[in-house]
């Protein structure tokens, strides 16, 4: 079902309207509909008000790349700072020499990923992609037979994909405090 709203006066600032209801996938260009508006300026009525406003829309929510998309999907990106804690161990021992080290660190870095998030009433279903970074990780040991300083180095960086349902409350932490 298809339900149109407007709001706004026909000659203020502007005219608000919504239309809900629509499917996804319909082509929609504001020019398209802005050629339609221009028919208004053809001289019917009886003043001259019509051809002297120029009207024009302009889409705000619910066309992407010209066509229509779900209320309810929700396409986004995401990034910013990830930090874990970071350990590594070392160990190499063989005829004639022998190490071992280990060491435990906080590291901060950056993550960046995007997601799908489709809505069902309360409940949502999401798939994601992150990339992180967190940095590396350096420790050094000493070979017990030469005494010869040794480095390791682990790299902590990786690709996750998460799936996950989510549940929406129709409550606020705020309402629990407050009581509103």
């Amino acid at each position: 079902m298809l339900r149109f709203t407007t709001a706004g006066e026909s000659h203020g600032p502007a005219l608000i309207s919504i239309l809900e209801g629509a499917p996804a996938g319909i082509p929609l260009l504001a020019d398209d509909v802005n050629a339609e508006l221009s028919r208004r300026q053809q001289g019917y009525g009886r003043g001259r008000r019509m051809q002297i406003e120029k009207d024009g829309v302009e889409i705000l929510s619910g066309v992407r790349a010209g066509y229509t998309i779900q209320d309810n999907l929700l396409i986004y990106a995401t990034g910013g700072l990830a930090n874990g804690t970071a350990k590594g161990s070392f160990s190499a021992i063989g005829s004639g020499n022998g190490a071992i080290g280990s060491r435990s660190k906080t590291l901060w870095g950056w993550n960046v990923g995007g997601g799908l998030e489709y809505g069902l009433g309360p409940w949502s279903a999401k798939v994601e992609y992150l990339h992180y970074d967190i940095g590396t990780l350096t420790f050094y040991t000493i070979d017990f037979n030469s005494g010869a300083l040794i480095r390791a180095q682990t790299k902590f960086a990786g690709d996750m994909v998460r799936v996950g349902v989510n549940y929406r409350f129709a409550w606020t932490p705020w309402q629990l405090i407050f009581g509103r």
